[in-house]
C-alpha cells in the first residue's frame, strides 16, 4: 500500500504529533508499505538534515502562536510529486495549511482521506483570544465548528483517546470515530551501554551527580502548566535539598518561565536544557529519577508512556485521558493540586520507586508501535472500502458546444462533469443510471480534458503559441502535465497549432524588425520548437532578406551614433548586428559593402569635442606629460587613430604647455 502522510510538524520537532508520525512511518515501512511525508520547511536556524525522502513546503514560523509552521494550502511542485507517487491512502495529521492541502489532494486524486485529530484545540483557545474572555468565547465556537468540519469531511476519523472522541461527538460529529492510541518504539528506552554513555554525559553537563532529578519533557507552552511545577519547587527544596527540576524542550513560554524561575530564586534548582533531537530523548529519561507533568490538555500523553518504558515513576495531574495509562499507586501517581503533588513526590522511597518502575515498564508494553500499526492498517482498509462507492447520474444536459454536462451524485458529494458525445454513446449514459468507479474516473478524465481544451482555446484567441510554449503555459495555470500534453497534441492534430507555421511567422517578424536568423533561432528554441523544425522554416528564407535587413539596421545605427568616431561607430555596428542575431558572414558583408566613412571635417569636429571633454576633466588632476598620456589613452579608447590624436595634440599644444 502507498500512504501519503501530511503533517505541519515532523522531525526534528519534538512534540506528540511529530513523534506519532515518525513511529507510524517506520512501522509502515517495516511492514512493506511505501510512505511519503509531506510537511513544512525546516526552521531557518535548523541544521537538521533529512535522512529520508520528505517533501517540505515553505511556511511561516508560528512559534508565538502554536510552535509549528503554517504552510500555504496548495503547492504545484508538491502536487506533481504526490501525483507521481500515486498514494492509495492520504493520512492527515494536522488541521491547517498542510491539512487543507491534503484534502485538496485527496479530492483531486480521488483517494480516501484518513484524519487523526491529535490536538484538543478548545484547550488552546488562549492562543487565538490572547486570554480576553469575550474573544475566548468566540475562539472556542470557531474551534468547535472547525473541528466538526474537519472531522466530518474524511473517510475515516481517528482520535488517540476516548476523551477526545467524546469531545468530538459533543461538537455534533455523527460518524464513527476510531480510537487508536499512538504506539511507541519501546526498545529505544531500554538501557544499553551506548545509552549509558549519553546519560553520563548529560549528568556531567548539568551537574546532576548526587541529585534527585525531577524531569519534565515536552513543548514549553502555557497549556502544559509548567509554572505549576516550578512553583512547587519552593515547597520541595526545604524537604529534599538535592532535588532539581530539569525542563527538556523548547517553545513560546520558555523565556517567561525562566523569568519566573529568577523571580522565585530557583535558578540553581531549575534547569532549562532547550529543545533536543528525538534521538537524544531516551538519555534524558534515563538521567532522571521521576517524570512529572501538570498538563490538562493531553489527548493521550506519549511522554508519560515513554517515561514508563524508561522505568520512571510518573507523577501526573489527573486527566480522564490518562486513566487507562496510569494506575495510581501501581505504575505511577495522580495528583489534583500542589500539596498532593509535593506530598506524594516526597513520600517516594527507593523500595516504592523500584516497584513502581517495574510495573510501569511492564504496562508500557501495551502501547507498542506494532499494535498501533495493526490498528491503523484496519482503519486504512475501512477507508478504502468507503471509497468503493457507486455514482448516480442525476441529470444530463446538452451544451451549445455539443458537449454534455453531467450532474453526478456520489455518497458524500455532488459534482458536474462536462464530457464529449463520444463517451455518452460509448457508455450508454442516461439520466438516473448508476455508474461504477472505473466509469466515473473515465468521465472525470474526459471532463478535465475538456476543461483544459477550452482554456487552451482561450489562450490561442489572444496570440499564437508553439506547442512547447502552450504546454508550459497550461501547466503554469495548474493543469496536470499529462492532460495538458493530450490537449496540445489534439490541437496540433486539428491544425489549430502548428510549430512549422509558427516558426515561419516568428522568423518573418524578426526580419521585419531588423533581426537576424540567429535571433529568430534563439526565440524559437526558448518557445520549445524542435531544432529540425526551426531549420526547416529557416530554409524557406533567402540570405538576401537578412542582408538587406542588416544593412538597413546598420544605417539606422549610423544616424543614432553620429557622436562616435569612425572606429567606434564601426565597432558599435558590429556589436549591435551580432546581438540582433546576424551571422558573422552577413556582418562582414555589411561592413565590406556599406559606406560608413565620414568626411574629414566631421571627423575633426568629433575629435575636438572628445578632446575638449577629456581635457576639461583630466586637467583638474594631471598636467604636463602625464596629462598628455592620459588624453591619448582616453581618445584611443574612443576609437580615434594615433595619427589624428597626435596631430590634434600638436595643434592644441599651447593649451598643454600652459598646464606645466
Amino acid at each position: 500500500m502507498k500512504i501519503a502522510i501530511f503533517t505541519d510538524t515532523f522531525l526534528p520537532d519534538i512534540n506528540g504529533v511529530a513523534t506519532s508520525v515518525s513511529i507510524l512511518r517506520e512501522e509502515l515501512i517495516a511492514h512493506g508499505h511505501d510512505v511519503m511525508i509531506v510537511t513544512t520547511v525546516l526552521p531557518k536556524d535548523s541544521d537538521y538534515v533529512d535522512r529520508i525522502p520528505v517533501i517540505r513546503i515553505n511556511g511561516l514560523d508560528l512559534k508565538h502562536l502554536y510552535g509549528y509552521r503554517m504552510a500555504p494550502i496548495y503547492s504545484s511542485h508538491a502536487m506533481k510529486d504526490i501525483t507521481a507517487f500515486a498514494p492509495d491512502v492520504i493520512h492527515v495529521q494536522t488541521e491547517f495549511g498542510i491539512g487543507v492541502f491534503a484534502r485538496i489532494v485527496g479530492r483531486h486524486l480521488h483517494v480516501p482521506v484518513v484524519y487523526t485529530y491529535h490536538t484538543m484545540w478548545e484547550d488552546y483557545s488562549h492562543y487565538l483570544s490572547g486570554g480576553v474572555k469575550p474573544l475566548d468565547f468566540v475562539a472556542r465556537r470557531f474551534i468547535k465548528r472547525l473541528s466538526h468540519m474537519y472531522g466530518g469531511h474524511c473517510q475515516e476519523l481517528i482520535v488517540p483517546s476516548d476523551k477526545a472522541a467524546a469531545r468530538l461527538y459533543s461538537y455534533g460529529i455523527d460518524k464513527h470515530i476510531n480510537v487508536v492510541e499512538t504506539g511507541l518504539r519501546l526498545g529505544r528506552f531500554q538501557k544499553t551501554s551506548a545509552l549509558e554513555k549519553s546519560v553520563q554525559a548529560i549528568k556531567t553537563q548539568y551537574h546532576l551527580q548526587g541529585k534527585f532529578v525531577i524531569l519534565f519533557l515536552g513543548r514549553i507552552a502555557q497549556e502544559k502548566s509548567i509554572d505549576f511545577l516550578i512553583r512547587a519547587m519552593k515547597k520541595i527544596m526545604p524537604i529534599r535539598r538535592n532535588a532539581v527540576l530539569m525542563i527538556v524542550g523548547g517553545g513560546p513560554d520558555e523565556r517567561a518561565l525562566q523569568d519566573l524561575t529568577h523571580e522565585l530564586g530557583l535558578e540553581a534548582d531549575v534547569i532549562f536544557t532547550g529543545a533536543k533531537e528525538s534521538a537524544d530523548v531516551p538519555a534524558y529519561y534515563q538521567a532522571a529519577d521521576v517524570f512529572v507533568s501538570a498538563s490538562m490538555t493531553e489527548t493521550q500523553g506519549l511522554t508519560y508512556i515513554e517515561a514508563m518504558a524508561s522505568g520512571l515513576p510518573v507523577f501526573a495531574r489527573y486527566d480522564d485521558n490518562l486513566k487507562d495509562v496510569i494506575k495510581d499507586g501501581v505504575n505511577g501517581f495522580f495528583f489534583h493540586d500542589e500539596n498532593e503533588y509535593v506530598a506524594k513526590l516526597m513520600k517516594l522511597d527507593n523500595i516504592q520507586k523500584e516497584r513502581i518502575a517495574k510495573q510501569a515498564m511492564a504496562d508500557a508494553k501495551a502501547h507498542s508501535s506494532t499494535i498501533f500499526y495493526e490498528k491503523i492498517i484496519e482503519v486504512y482498509k475501512k477507508a478504502l472500502n468507503d471509497m468503493q462507492e457507486h455514482y448516480k447520474i442525476q441529470n444530463i444536459e446538452k451544451q451549445k458546444d455539443q458537449s454534455y454536462l453531467l450532474t453526478i451524485v456520489a455518497q458524500k458529494h455532488k459534482e458536474k462533469l462536462r464530457v464529449s458525445p463520444r463517451l455518452i454513446g460509448a457508455y450508454g449514459l442516461l439520466s438516473g443510471m448508476f455508474i461504477d468507479e472505473e466509469t466515473y474516473q473515465a468521465l472525470k478524465a474526459d471532463s478535465q480534458l475538456h476543461e483544459v481544451y477550452q482554456a487552451a482555446l482561450k489562450l490561442l484567441m489572444y496570440r499564437d503559441y508553439a506547442q512547447g510554449a502552450l504546454l508550459k503555459r497550461l501547466i503554469d495555470k495548474g493543469y496536470e502535465e499529462e492532460t495538458a500534453s493530450k490537449v496540445v497534441h489534439l490541437l496540433a492534430e486539428k491544425g489549430l497549432i502548428d510549430d512549422y507555421n509558427y516558426a515561419h511567422e516568428v522568423i518573418a517578424k524578426t526580419l521585419r524588425h531588423q533581426g537576424g536568423f540567429e535571433k529568430a533561432r534563439r526565440t524559437l528554441k526558448k518557445e520549445g520548437v524542435e531544432a529540425q523544425t526551426i531549420e526547416d522554416a529557416l530554409s524557406e528564407f533567402d540570405q538576401q532578406e537578412a542582408l538587406n535587413g542588416a544593412k538597413a539596421y546598420a544605417m539606422k545605427l549610423v544616424h543614432q551614433n553620429r557622436h562616435r568616431s569612425q572606429k567606434a561607430l564601426e565597432m558599435n555596428i558590429r556589436q549591435k548586428l551580432h546581438s540582433h542575431g546576424y551571422s558573422n558572414d552577413i556582418i562582414e558583408e555589411v561592413m565590406a559593402t556599406s559606406d560608413f566613412s565620414m568626411d574629414e571635417a566631421r571627423s575633426d569636429a568629433l575629435l575636438d569635442q572628445a578632446f575638449d571633454k577629456a581635457y576639461q576633466r583630466l586637467s583638474r588632476k594631471y598636467n604636463g606629460q602625464e596629462l598628455t598620456y592620459k588624453l591619448k589613452h582616453v581618445l584611443i579608447q574612443k576609437g580615434f587613430t594615433y595619427e589624428a590624436i597626435n596631430n590634434k595634440l600638436e595643434e592644441r599644444g599651447s593649451e598643454l604647455d600652459g598646464e606645466d
